[in-house]
């Protein structure tokens, strides 16, 4: 990740879950956020969504990642599995 990247509440705050977006090939995406408090990332880059005319279109950015994080999430809790900040 990318070490100048500034630190952004309420992100960096030890009670959410922060979310970083990467590029199909893997990358960091350049407007995500990066840094060790950064707790999960998904794709969040040409990410197929529902356009205002009632069509599809391809579109970036963390907001778009955060159902991914959403469902691994409610994956773990379903499992039963217990996770904290550190794991």
């Amino acid at each position: 990740y990318r070490t100048s990247n500034p630190i952004l509440w309420p992100a960096a705050s030890p009670y959410t879950i922060a979310v970083g977006a990467v590029a199909p090939t893997s990358i960091w995406a350049p407007f995500s956020s990066t840094g060790k408090y950064v707790d999960l990332v998904a794709p969040g880059v040409a990410i197929i969504t529902t356009g205002g005319d009632g069509g599809y279109v391809a579109a970036n950015g963390t907001s778009l990642s955060a159902p991914f994080v959403s469902a691994t999430a409610a994956l773990f809790w379903n499992a039963s599995i217990t996770w904290n900040s550190g794991e």
